[in-house]
């Protein structure tokens, strides 16, 4: 995805996490960047964005990592994506 706006732009991929593993029998692009398998089960970005959600919840206290403001507008860009991909126009925001 690419993202260009007045001021910038940025990309983001998941499909290749740069380590990729090739056979005979088949190519192995194992995740261990945002939700890999680890020894004691799912492991990763995520895991960890999950894990200190719920232990600001259980504090009752908001994140000074991910704002409440922070979140509100990354949906914003995130709804915005996709009606711009849905109508094919450009969203301003």
């Amino acid at each position: 995805m690419e993202i260009v706006g007045t001021k910038g732009s940025t990309q983001f991929g998941t499909l290749n996490t740069g380590l990729s593993l090739w056979s005979d029998e088949e190519i192995q692009v194992p995740d261990y960047v945002l939700w890999p398998t680890e020894h004691d089960g799912i492991g990763g970005a995520i895991r960890a964005e999950l894990q200190h959600f719920t232990y600001q919840v259980r504090k009752g206290e908001e994140s000074r990592v991910a704002p409440l403001l922070h979140s509100v507008e990354a949906l914003k860009i995130a709804d915005a994506i996709v009606r711009s991909g849905q109508d094919k126009t450009i969203v301003r925001l």
